[in-house]
Order: C-alpha cells, then structure tokens, then sequence
C-alpha cells in the first residue's frame, strides 16, 4: 500500500534509538515505550486522515547490535515523507539515528524539509546539545516538569497506566502531534494533485482539507510567551484551543538563547502578532547580567516595545506573596481568574481586533453598527433583516466587543443600540458612549438611535441624550426618520 503522499513510500519515519525502547519492570513481554507511542501514532493519524489504509508509518522494530547499517532503513529514511526523531541521551549517541537523519535531509535537499520534521521529545535535553537542524524546532515535549529545577518525568513511563495523573497529558501532547502530522500529509498531497492511496470505499473529504495552513498564514496571531515547566500545561492548552479556532500560534520554532538573537527573533513574530499572551506563575527563568530581567522580562519589554495588545493572567489560586519576582508581576496588568475564563478573554480581544481591521462595507444606502447584548441577538438579527431589505447595510456586534474602540477607528453611518431583555444599566452606559462618539466626530457626527422594543414591563431608560432617535417599532414613524438620516448622511459623501 502506498503512503498517503503518493510521490513517498512512507508518511512517517520514525528514528530512535533502541535502548529507549527496552521495557522496565518484571515483565519484559510489555511493548516497549516506542513502540507503543508509535502504534498510538498510527491509530490517531488513521482516524484524521480516515482510512487505516492511508498511514503508512515506518519504524524499524528489529534488534540489530553490531550489525552495519541496512539498506532497507536507508531507501525508508530517504523515501519517508516526514521524519519523527524520538529525542533522548540515546538518540544523540546513536550513530544509526545520526545517519538516519542525514539521509532524510540529503534526499530531500531539492524539495525542501521546512515543516517535515517533527521532533519529540523523551526527556528534556538543552537545546544547544541538539543536531543543528533540530536546535530551533519546538517539537513535542513527552515529559513533565513540575518546576524549573525538578527533573523531568517522561509521560507514559514505563508503561501507560490510567492510573498515573500523567495519563491525559500523553494522549493530548500525541493528539497534537498527529493533528500537525496530518494537516502537513494534506497540504503535501494537494501540493502533489491530490492523489492518494486507493480505498475499499470511496472516502471522505478530510476536514480542513487544503487550505489551513494559508487560513492561519493569513489570520490573526498570538504571540504565547516562554514559560517555566509549571506553567507548559497552561500553554498547551491555550495553543491547542486557539489552533482548533485556526488562529495562528507563535513562535514556531525556539528562538536562540544568546538574547540578541533571542530579541531579533522575537521582533520578527512581534510584527505578525495580533496579541501577546504573557501566563505568569510562581517561578521565573534565571537573571543574569545580559538578561537582568530574565526572559520573562525580556519578552514583556519587546511586546511593549512593538505596541502589540498584551493579556497576562495568573491563575486566581496563585498567591501573589510567593511568586519569585514580584516586580514581574506587578510591572503590567494581570488577569486574574480560571483559566477557561481566561481563553474566552483572548477570544473577545480577538474579535474585537478582527472588526477593527476589517472596513465597513461601503454602499449607497448607509452602514448601521448595531451594538446588543447577547440576550437580545435575536431582536438585533430581526432589525438588521429590515435594514437589509430597505438597503442599509448593517454590523452586529455584542458585549465582548468595545463600542468606542470600533466606532470611532471606522466611518460608521448610524450607531443602533437594542434595549431588549437586557438590563438598562448596560443599555445606558452604551448610550453614554455613543455620545462621547458623537463628541468626537463633530465634524462628521453618525446618526445616533436605540430600539426600545414592546415595553413589556422593562425598566424605563433614565437616560435621553437629544438628537438620538428612541424607537418603539420598526412600524412606528421614528425608525423611518431614523433610516432616512442614515441615508442623507450617506449621499453627503
């Protein structure tokens, strides 16, 4: 059967040295870590790519000490589409992985390697010690840190146990390997015409299919910081959820430690980042007289620097009188909360970012930014549905999003806030800002309005600025006055 990329043998060559694959324990008849990873591997790329036939994955599953290197691992490593190194002390000694490695670059040197080689990581080990070609890859961390001078603990060891409170973790860091395994064989097989292995059935068109990588080349960002191992499982989590929302996560790649580098690197991501996300903790990476903030300061001083968004958030159980540099802490402003609640402010950041990039539609009947609460979408979907049909063209936007930031950065025609269900506080102070609005284009004031809605026993608004139209109904005689203003104010153009 051929590989799911129809030029290659292989989708997968899985490179490792064989002491890591010797089982621990009484029992030397348990499948050894590698080889169980690689079967867990295969199974989860099968379910993405969705036939098992699709997965051709190459692992050498035989014992061969002293014995010269084989031409059946040479001709697989050379026509092998993507190369996984499992990274350990016993891979940098290995003189088999060595050549490995160096006959998937050099058979590949024509076509390119960038985004095929997908490191994972047994055990921590410094970058610097890394083969060259490795050194600024982020790969896959399989081990936990507790806090930066702990020593790792390399997940599913010595056999996977759903006992261990390291049991999900191994799962989800593979679960994100095969899912950037899989997107790179998809990208690889349009590249190649869209050909791939046949089927006993007609499959599925895979999901995402084709265009995901151009999708979060083109989207917006989010820079996440560096953090210490006590933090890793808080960013991962982030960096999954943002990636299934096919928003694009920074850095790719580690940046060099020398912090000159270190700072170049990161001002190039800077100057793609649509948000800098900083998680704060106890501890902090070490100071020294070339970095005497730390990294942590260092990554801070550059987004400031940048102007880019900064969110930092610390989780609401961490007590600020035993964290390691207060003045970190301190030095900007922090969320504090859980952190589900803390993902949904990067959402909210997000769609207010993307609304402010994108420019209001133009067209001769006027353009109406409708500001509701969430409770009242459906009346506000119901209005915007009138306005179309009488050409006006319309936006929607709720409470996640600012009403000032959006309102005075692009040339709407009329602000429309709906009083429905909602309470009257919010509806007041979103009516005080459509006044500071107003105060702040005077010389091209949008037409100001809000929709009252049937009474139905709902507190009175306190509030009437003049010159804003209150409508009761899309029937009563002010809705009209009000889209013809929308429109006068449009042919003044």
């Amino acid at each position: 059967m051929g590989a799911f990329v129809a030029t290659f043998d292989h989708d997968v060559f899985i490179s490792y040295s064989h002491v890591d694959n010797l089982p621990l324990g009484p029992s030397k008849e348990e499948p050894g870590w590698v080889y169980t990873l690689a079967d867990n591997l295969k199974t989860l790329l099968a379910q993405k790519l969705g036939r098992p036939e699709y997965v051709h994955l190459w692992i050498d599953r035989r014992l061969h000490p002293n014995l010269p290197f084989p031409k059946e691992i040479d001709q697989a490593a050379r026509r092998s589409t993507l190369l996984v190194p499992i990274v350990s002390e016993g891979y940098l000694a290995s003189d088999w992985c060595r050549q490995e490695r160096e006959l998937f670059v050099a058979a590949n040197k024509d076509r390119g390697i960038e985004g095929r080689i997908f490191p994972l990581h047994k055990t921590e080990i410094d970058h610097t010690r890394l083969p060259e070609i490795l050194q600024n890859l982020l790969g896959y961390p399989f081990y936990k840190k507790e806090q930066e001078d702990a020593p790792p603990r390399t997940l599913g060891m010595p056999v996977l146990d759903p006992k261990d409170p390291y049991y999900r973790h191994y799962f989800e860091r593979l679960d994100d390997l095969s899912n950037d395994i899989a997107r790179i064989l998809r990208k690889m097989q349009n590249e190649n015409g869209g050909q791939k292995p046949p089927s006993k059935e007609p499959p599925k068109k895979p999901e995402n299919s084709g265009s995901e990588v151009e999708l979060q080349s083109s989207g917006p960002a989010v820079l996440l910081a560096e953090v210490t191992p006590d933090l890793e499982e808080y960013r991962n989590n982030i960096r999954r959820h943002l990636e299934q929302d096919a928003v694009r996560v920074l850095p790719e790649m580690y940046y060099e430690r020398a912090p000159r580098a270190y700072q170049e690197a990161m001002e190039k991501d800077l100057s793609r980042t649509t948000i800098f996300v900083q998680l704060l903790g106890q501890y902090v990476t070490p100071k020294t007289p070339h970095l005497p903030k730390g990294y942590e300061g260092l990554q801070l001083d550059l987004a400031k620097a940048a102007k880019v968004p900064i969110l930092r958030w610390h989780h609401q159980d961490l007590d600020p009188n035993t964290v390691k540099d207060p003045e970190l802490l301190a030095s900007e402003a922090v969320m504090v909360m859980g952190l589900e609640d803390f993902k949904r402010e990067i959402e909210k950041r997000l769609r207010l970012l993307s609304a402010k990039r994108e420019p209001p539609p133009s067209g001769n009947g006027g353009f109406v930014l409708v500001d509701s609460k969430s409770s009242d979408l459906a009346l506000a979907e119901n209005i915007a549905k009138i306005l179309d049909n009488m050409g006006v063209g319309y936006e929607i936007v709720d409470e996640t999003v600012s009403l000032p930031d959006i309102a005075i950065e692009e040339d709407y025609d009329a602000l429309l806030v709906i009083y429905g269900c909602c309470e009257p506080e919010w509806v007041q102070q979103q009516i005080r800002q459509c006044r500071q609005i107003l105060l702040r284009k005077r010389n091209r004031p949008p037409v100001c309005g809000v929709f009252l809605g049937p009474a139905e026993q709902k507190p009175p608004l306190r509030i009437k600025p003049p010159k804003f139209y209150f409508i009761e109904e899309v029937t009563h005689p002010m809705f009209h006055e009000f889209v013809e203003a929308v429109q006068k104010r449009t042919a003044l153009q």
